[in-house]
Formats: structure tokens, C-alpha cells, sequence
């Protein structure tokens, strides 16, 4: 039984400002409510996943507590700068300037002698020239002043170092003096591993030096991301969809090397060179592996691959190399079965790492397939089919929008047909959209909730949303934020359903305890409360004031009415939280109605010797001055009841009758009884 206690229920938060245009009301509320980042602060860190430009907006600052900086990009530091769009690389630009300073007409500081020069552009083959990007130090910088002004609600960033590896990291970075014939890739000439461990080595120092300044930004970096071949679990290469090139400089498709084993020879070596620097500098950075699943079907293969690249890496507890363990879930609303498939493999990771971190993206542009075959494999597409998108095909639309809308072969969801190729912004808007992209973000929640940090060493450490609203998430031509959308006819932004949907998850589990939660007194077997006439007949009637009865049966019938309908506004929030407030009100409220003996008789000797209270009374047995032990027992427990049977204190319960019986405990098995009446 669950006892009853008194507690506000209601966080004690910052003020915030918020809408909601469910139903085509608008309105704002001055009531204090938390955020998304401290609705979930007993169980995770609920972050964002934005561009670098999003971080401190508004909605941004006041609602999630840590973030990663999407646009963050190997491309966007390698230096000197490039136009990879024709032959000019990295290593042609090094060669040109030594080649300038040995110039017999260059008489400048510096000048080298041809010697010299030769010698240090074969060093430009195995070192990284960094750029500074100024757009991510003013993010820094930001963040950091942020969090002076705001020292109870501070902000930390996750940055990649190697991520996104089919988009972010320039191909030519894999390859011999940095140079890739895009006229005919077919000469191009793949970096050695050796070379590219060098490479390796030469950018992360220089990214972990270049950004030392702001580990009180900066918690954690990922040291790579989705070097996994989405469909196969293979090292990706230039063959992958989505393409990545690591695996053909350190596991070409003609080897016959495992994951574990390709990866030791440069997954390892990064983790080792990141926390070498990272020590060396004096950081206590963590380090991650982050991939990206599909888990819209229940692929096993870049799970299972997942699963064992980790605790390879993670083989030595005393020299573990990866911190943490992020997983991107791509998930869309259409597919309730993703969630499943979504828990099985957070599962599987369970204690492949000290953290684990997931991103999910929520996308309502899509329907289930009736053509998906779950029996066949889910293959990326590399040549013409016969799948088709109003009358365009697939593999003429596979780089389209998001990565996994085209470009998969029997997928199991496909794009609504009415959606179009760009972010759809009346369809993101529908009441019904909204409701089932709420209803599936709050299912969600409510799952990862199950394995958050405070459930166990090895749970989530964190959960993070893509995008701030549909104009500002990664995949906008690809499904709608969860947050918020431009409204043309307000001025700033409208407030989802799944926004509250989520805020609501706890507040609904809270209000559920409540209607499970009973008084400390009263009996819950299900045959009498509440009974089969409902609550207002049952024996708790019988036990209470009328009035204060009443009031607790009104919570309950209301608490009840209110959790049935799900939470999709600002108003919904509030009722379901008063609704449980009022619960646990009424429950304290009760008075109980004392009880009267009114009829006892003295028989066999038995007396009550001692009234201890309203409802409680003591019994003794004349032995005259005889020591004994009895044991005390009642036939009707619920009018009256003996808490130890050893003692002949007797607890008043309802109005009723029972048989108080004492056994003489001599070995004679002597019992006396006497009838009491309660009213």
C-alpha cells in the first residue's frame, strides 16, 4: 500500500514565457513552470543538437541545460583554405609558398634554401594546418558569459573532432599530398595508414591546443562519428551510402580485416593520441564514439558492429578508451515499433561505456510501407529501381533531403506523398501531425526514462533533440522540430504539442502514483475499495467525515478524467499537475470518523483495561496474578484488528462486528472469546 504524502509537485523554476497555438489558441501563461532541462534534471541532461548560431537563442537558453554544435566541421578548419570543387589541395598551396621563399628573387625574413624547402613539404605531407573558425569562438565566448551571468543554469558543449565522416572531413584529407583527380578518381591515390595516423595525430592535437582555453565550455569531444556503414556495419568507404572514407585507407573492401581489427588501427590510435594531448595540456576531456542508426527496422548488422568496436576499445577496465557512446536515432512517428527497436539496441550497449548519450530525431513525414518486406535486408541504393516518388525514382532522389528518405531499398517507412520535396510547413503544422509526433516523443521519453544515469552506473547521461524549430533543425525538408514553428500570424514563434507532451511525461507518471496511492488506514483490497458500486459505496465511507470523504472520491475521479486526456498544451500541464496535487491534498485532508464501542461484555474474565485512544484499546485476561502468554486474534479484521498478536491491543478499523478471541499459550490451547459491536 502506499502511503500517503504531502508534497508540491510543482518545481520551483524560473519564469518562463510560453504559447501554444493547439487548437488555434494562442495564449501566454506567467505561471512558473520548468524547463525541459530541469523537468528531467533527476534523470538526464536533456540537451540540443543545433547549429552553432542557435545556441543562446531565446528558446534555446531557457530550455535545455547541454548541447552539441552541429556545423562544427573538419572542412571548416583544415587550412589553407580550399576549393575542393576542382584539383587545388592543402599540399599544392603548401608547395607553392616554400617554393616561393626559395626563390632567389624572394628576399623576405624566412627565405630557405631549396634544401630546406623540399624537406618541409614533405613534412606538409603528415601535418594538419588548422584554421581558426571564428564562428565557433564567438559561440565560446558566448556560452561563457552565459553562464557568468547565469552561474545556477550553465551550459556545456559536446564538439566532434573527426564526425559526420561521409560530409564534414574533405576527401582529399585521405589522400596522398593531400590530392584527389576528381576528372578521374579512379588514379586517385589513397593516404597510407601510416601517413594518415600522422594526420590524425597532427589535427587533433591541433584542435585540442587551439580550443584549450575553453574547457569550462567544453566537456567532452567526439573523437569520430559514423565511420559505421549505416546498412552493412562495415568500416565505411567511398562505396558506402552515405560514403565516408576511412575504410579505404585502413580497411579496403579487398581485405578480409574485422571492424575490431581495422579499427586498431586508427580508432584506438585516436583515442590514445586525444587523451595523450588532452592529459598533456592539462584537460580532463571525455572522449566519445558517436553513430548513427536507423532503427526504424531492426537491423542488428551496425548494431552488432557497434557493440563490438566498443568493447573491443573498452577491453582493459583499467585503460578504457572511450568515455561515452553516442547514439543518433533516426525515428519517425509513423513507426511506434522504431521506440523498440530504439530500446533493444540502447540495451545492447549497456556497459560498453561509462556514458551513454543519445540524439533522436523525430520526423512526420512518413507512413509505413506496405511493401516493406521484413524478411529481405535493408540496402542502401547505388543503381536505378523501381521505387518511385511522384513519379520521380528513388535513386534519382537519394540525396534529397534527409539521408534516409530516398536512398534506402524495401524501407519500412516511406515519405508521405502529399509532403513534397522541401519542409512542408502546413503538413508540420496539422492538429493530427502534431498529435501523433507528441504522443510519440512523450513514448518515448518515457522509455529512455527507464535507462537514465540514476538507474544504474551505465545508463543514459544524456538525451539531445535535433533543431530549435522548423526552420532551424538539420533534416527541415525531412519532417518538422518538435519545438517550434514560424507562425505568420503572431510575431516569434508557436509552442508544439510535443513540446508540453514532453514537459508532461514526469507529471503524468507523478499523477498516475497519485491515483495508485491510498491512505495509510484504509483497506485496498480490490473487493472492497473501491467496490463494485464505485467509489462513493465503498467501505472508506464508513471510516471518513462525509465531507472530507467526498473530497477525496472528487480527486480521484478527477485526477482520473485528467490523465486520460494527454497533455498537448500549457493548460493540459497545469491541470495534470493540480490534479495530483489534489490528490495527495484530499488524502491528507481526511478526518476519520471515531469509532464507538457500544457493546462489550466482561466475559470469561476478559475486561478492556485500557483505552489508548478513539480507536484503540487495550485487553487483559483475569488470570488472578497467574503469569501467562496469550496470543490475541480477530475474525474480522477489518472492523477490528489485533497489529501484534502477542499483545492485546485492539485497532478500531469500521463499523462492524467481530470475534476477539485469546489463547492461553500453556501447551492447553485454551481459548475465551467475546463479541465486540462498532459503530
Amino acid at each position: 500500500m502506499r502511503k500517503s504524502t504531502k508534497r508540491g509537485i510543482a518545481v520551483a523554476v524560473a519564469l518562463i514565457l510560453v504559447c501554444s497555438t493547439f487548437g488555434g489558441t494562442t495564449f501566454a501563461s506567467s505561471r512558473d513552470v520548468p524547463t525541459l532541462a530541469q523537468a528531467y534534471t533527476d534523470y538526464f541532461n536533456l540537451g540540443l543538437y543545433a547549429p552553432a548560431e542557435d545556441i543562446l537563442t531565446p528558446k534555446g537558453s531557457s530550455q535545455f541545460s547541454a548541447y552539441t554544435i552541429s556545423n562544427f566541421s573538419v572542412a571548416s578548419h583544415l587550412g589553407p583554405d580550399q576549393d575542393t570543387s576542382d584539383t587545388s589541395t592543402i599540399f599544392k598551396e603548401v608547395v607553392a609558398d616554400r617554393m616561393r621563399r626559395c626563390d632567389p628573387n624572394y628576399y623576405g625574413p624566412g627565405k630557405l634554401t631549396l634544401a630546406q624547402a623540399l624537406a618541409q613539404i614533405e613534412v606538409a605531407r603528415y601535418e594538419v594546418y588548422v584554421n581558426a573558425d571564428q564562428n565557433i569562438i564567438n559561440v565560446l565566448n558566448d556560452v561563457r558569459e552565459y553562464n557568468d551571468n547565469h552561474p545556477s543554469d550553465k551550459k556545456i558543449l559536446r564538439l566532434p573532432i573527426f564526425s559526420n565522416s561521409g560530409k564534414d572531413i574533405p576527401i582529399y584529407f585521405f589522400c596522398e599530398d593531400y590530392y584527389y583527380d576528381y576528372d578521374h578518381p579512379e588514379n586517385t591515390v589513397w593516404a597510407s595508414p601510416d601517413l594518415m595516423q600522422s594526420r590524425i595525430s597532427s589535427y587533433i592535437w591541433s584542435i585540442l591546443d587551439y580550443y584549450s582555453g575553453y574547457s569550462d565550455v567544453i566537456y567532452a569531444w567526439d573523437v569520430f562519428g559514423d565511420i559505421l556503414d549505416s546498412y552493412t556495419g562495415k568500416i565505411r568507404n567511398e562505396a558506402s551510402y552515405p560514403e565516408g572514407v576511412w575504410g579505404n585507407v585502413f580497411s579496403p573492401e579487398s581485405t578480409t580485416l574485422t571492424v575490431t581489427e581495422a579499427a586498431a588501427t586508427f580508432v584506438e590510435y585516436a583515442f590514445d593520441t586525444a587523451k595523450y594531448y588532452s592529459l598533456g595540456i592539462g584537460k580532463s576531456w571525455k572522449f566519445y564514439l558517436n553513430e548513427t542508426f536507423a532503427v526504424n527496422t531492426p537491423s542488428n548488422e551496425q548494431v552488432e558492429s557497434a557493440d563490438q568496436l566498443l568493447r573491443y576499445l573498452n577491453r582493459d577496465p583499467n585503460n578504457k578508451k572511450v568515455d561515452g557512446f553516442g547514439i543518433v536515432a533516426k525515428l519517425t512517428s509513423a513507426n511506434p515499433g522504431a521506440i523498440v527497436n530504439f530500446e533493444n539496441a540502447i540495451k545492447k550497449f549497456s556497459g560498453a561505456a561509462d556514458e551513454i548519450s543519445v540524439t533522436v530525431d523525430i520526423r512526420t513525414d512518413m507512413v509505413l510501407n506496405p511493401a516493406y518486406d521484413p524478411a529481405s535486408p535493408v540496402r542502401a541504393i547505388t543503381s536505378p529501381t523501381a521505387l518511385t516518388y511522384n513519379g520521380q525514382s528513388y535513386y534519382a532522389l537519394r540525396d534529397n533531403g534527409d539521408g534516409t528518405t530516398f536512398n534506402t531499398s524495401n524501407p519500412s517507412v516511406i515519405r508521405l506523398g502529399d509532403w513534397g520535396l522541401e519542409l512542408n510547413t502546413g503538413l508540420a503544422n496539422d492538429d493530427q501531425v502534431k498529435i501523433k509526433q507528441a504522443d510519440f516523443a512523450a513514448d518515448l521519453l518515457t522509455m529512455l526514462m527507464k535507462y537514465s544515469k540514476t538507474k544504474g552506473d551505465d545508463g543514459l547521461i544524456s538525451v539531445r533533440f535535433d533543431g530549435i524549430n522548423d526552420d532551424r533543425t538539420s533534416n527541415k525538408t525531412a519532417g518538422a522540430s518538435l519545438w517550434t514553428s514560424p507562425n505568420t500570424a503572431v510575431v516569434g514563434e508557436i509552442t508544439k504539442s510535443a513540446f508540453y507532451a514532453v514537459l508532461g511525461v514526469i507529471p503524468r507518471i507523478e499523477l498516475q502514483d497519485a491515483l495508485n496511492t491510498y491512505p495509510d488506514d484504509l483497506d485496498t483490497t480490490l473487493e472492497n475499495y473501491p467496490n463494485e458500486n464505485g467509489w462513493r459505496t465503498s467501505t472508506g465511507s464508513g471510516v471518513y467525515t462525509d465531507e472530507s470523504w467526498e473530497r477525496y472520491v472528487d480527486s480521484k475521479d478527477n485526477g482520473g478524467k485528467v490523465y486520460d486526456d494527454k497533455i498537448y498544451s500549457l493548460d493540459d500541464y497545469i491541470d495534470t499537475v493540480d490534479a495530483t496535487q489534489e490528490i495527495y491534498d484530499a488524502i491528507d485532508a481526511l478526518e476519520r470518523e471515531a469509532p464507538v464501542v457500544v457493546d462489550f461484555k466482561v466475559l470469561n474474565g476478559i475486561r478492556i483495561y485500557e483505552y489508548l485512544s478513539t480507536k484503540a484499546f487495550e485487553l487483559r485476561l483475569d488470570t488472578g496474578g497467574v503469569a501467562a502468554n496469550f496470543e490475541f486474534y480477530s475474525n474480522n479484521p477489518n472492523v477490528a484488528s489485533f497489529d501484534d498478536k502477542t499483545k492485546g491491543i485492539v485497532t478500531l478499523k469500521l463499523k462492524g462486528n467481530a470475534i476477539l478471541t485469546v489463547k492461553l499459550m500453556d501447551g492447553s490451547e485454551r481459548t475465551k472469546n467475546v463479541h465486540l459491536t462498532v459503530q
